[in-house]
């Protein structure tokens, strides 16, 4: 039973050596607002003349166009010629290549890469297809089928309607003419018809009487001596059997029996077991990853999305399991599964709202000790959070650290594979961040006795806080103490290519640090009140090298 979070709940973390992937940030000041194409880690934005697409790094792809618009899965964007009445879509590919002139006017985008475009024709009447501004009336004459940024083949009006439905099944696309026909496209446009009262929007169908599976979008038999299918013509190449409870390759070879789930829900990473209700993972060897002792596995994008598994416990208690299924991390609070926001992604950030404050629990190290005011929706691939703190916003990793600071105005654009970020500053500067993984740390925490005189063995890169805190971020998650740093160096001047040197030792071109936030130096001469040193020009440390007094 659900029940209200209060302040003195507790959280169990379990450490155990727990990868941390340090987030490398390439902060880039824009001129002007940019629009993301959320999937491609692409962007378009207004230019001299209209708009063009720009990969990450701000180099153009596209010419420029009098309008864009990068569609929701980010696979295609739109230009158009404008007319009185009606906009005519062209499309660009993921990287703004032309694979289509001006002559569509609607165009829709499906999973994985699928698109339809529809060429209209003006109709007369108060009925059609579709609809502009004014009140016209058209209907489509013709349908293309993209897949992948490639034109694959057009339909007629005879064969596909905009009133059908339509939709993705592993690597097919099916159209739905009627409630019990259609056809499956493939994605070199073959076609498989399938006759009246045999069509099912899904990859597989068992028949009880015949004990034989169907693979729908090609009418084949699937799991027996006879199947001519490959794995690279399905998605999920493994089919449990539960008359002899026994998981079979396409061919019917069991792969391992004695298994004894009640059900397995096919997907294309994992399968999801469950026994008395509830629910574990198994790998297409048959090696159960998980055993059926949860109430919910997250699985709505995949399993292990980023190497972590989110799932909730029949007690309401949050655990994230790593790819040898180990607990890494668990709340124990007794909440449903649509309390902690980012489990229905399964991202490795969850977040709870609790008395006016938001609680981060993260896979690799639980609930972070700092509680936040606000915060953007977790993505599956986000590697950082974007979170508000004293009236601003900024991004942490799933340690706590900060990665990009707290100096925002408002939340930002997120790509969905999480290597971009598009925000304002405070100082109303647009910024484009870019993220990249540089690297994976090890560590286990190490737990002392009292009395003993015994120094730490710390991995590579960690430190240990004067809390007694073993880190590898900046920023101690427990105290918030910095890391220590080396004796200070001489400091290099700037380079001519308008580079700074921040004082926590980063070397940057924008105008704040993507490291600690500090903005960058005026050019003005800083001197040392107490012995007089003075610091390269354009340099302005936070205390003296020489004698340790605050500038």
């Amino acid at each position: 039973m659900k029940k209200l979070l209060v302040c003195l709940l507790t959280l169990m973390l379990l450490f155990s050596a727990a990868a941390l992937a340090e987030v490398q940030v390439e902060s880039t000041v824009l001129e002007n607002m940019i629009f993301f194409s959320r999937e491609t880690g692409c962007y378009y934005a207004r230019v001299e003349g209209g708009y063009q697409v720009f990969d990450a790094d701000g180099n153009a792809l596209s010419a420029v166009y009098k309008g864009l618009s990068a569609k929701a899965n980010g696979v295609y964007y739109e230009y158009y010629n404008s007319t009185k009445s009606l906009n005519y879509f062209g499309l660009l590919d993921a990287r703004g290549q032309v694979i289509s002139q001006p002559v569509y006017g609607q165009c829709y985008t499906y999973d994985r890469g699928w698109a339809l475009a529809y060429v209209l024709e003006a109709i007369s009447g108060d009925s059609g297809d579709f609809k502009d501004s004014n009140n016209n009336w058209y209907n489509a004459v013709r349908t293309d089928v993209y897949c992948d940024g490639r034109f694959l083949g057009t339909l007629t009006r005879d064969e596909y309607l905009p009133t059908y439905t339509e939709g993705v099944v592993g690597n097919y696309f099916y159209v739905k003419q009627t409630s019990d026909s259609g056809f499956y496209l493939d994605k070199d446009f073959n076609r498989y018809t399938v006759e009246k009262g045999s069509f099912y929007s899904q990859e597989y169908t068992y028949d009880y009487k015949t004990k034989s599976v169907t693979h729908n979008p090609t009418q084949k038999k699937a799991f027996c001596a006879d199947c001519t299918l490959t794995p690279d013509d399905v998605e999920c190449p493994v089919w449990y059997d539960d008359n002899t409870d026994s998981l079979l390759d396409l061919q019917g070879n069991v792969i391992k029996s004695g298994l004894f789930f009640d059900t397995v829900m096919q997907k294309q990473d994992y399968l999801r077991v469950k026994r008395n209700n509830l629910e574990g993972i198994m790998d297409k060897q048959g090696n159960v990853i998980v055993e059926p002792v949860y109430d919910d596995i997250a699985m709505t994008y995949g399993m292990f999305p980023m190497g972590y598994q989110a799932a909730l416990t029949p007690e309401g208690h949050l655990h994230y399991l790593d790819l040898q299924g180990n607990v890494v991390a668990k709340a124990e609070y007794e909440l449903s599964y649509s309390d902690y926001k980012g489990y229905d992604v399964n991202s490795i950030f969850a977040c709870v709202k609790n008395m006016g404050k938001v609680m981060v629990i993260t896979a690799t190290n639980g609930e972070l000790p700092t509680k936040y005011e606000d915060y953007r929706a977790p993505k599956t691939y986000s590697i950082v959070l974007w979170v508000k703190k004293d009236g601003m916003w900024g991004a942490i990793d799933s340690a706590g650290n900060t990665v990009i600071p707290f100096i925002h105005r408002d939340t930002c654009e997120m790509s969905n594979d999480g290597t971009l970020v598009y925000t304002q500053t405070d100082a109303r500067d647009y910024m484009l961040y870019r993220l990249t993984v540089v690297e994976e740390k090890q560590w286990t925490e190490t737990v002392y006795s009292g009395g003993e005189d015994t120094e730490p063995v710390l991995a590579e890169g960690a430190w240990q806080c004067s809390c007694g805190s073993i880190n590898t971020g900046k920023f101690c998650p427990q105290c918030g103490s910095a890391m220590p740093t080396p004796a200070p160096t001489a400091t290099p001047a700037p380079a001519d290519d308008g580079s700074w040197t921040c004082s926590c030792g980063a070397v940057n071109t924008s105008k704040f640090c993507p490291e600690c936030g500090g903005a960058k130096p005026e050019k003005v001469e800083a001197v040392c009140n107490g012995c007089g040193y003075k610091p390269a020009e354009g340099e302005t440390p936070k205390f003296c090298p020489e004698c340790g007094t605050k500038f």
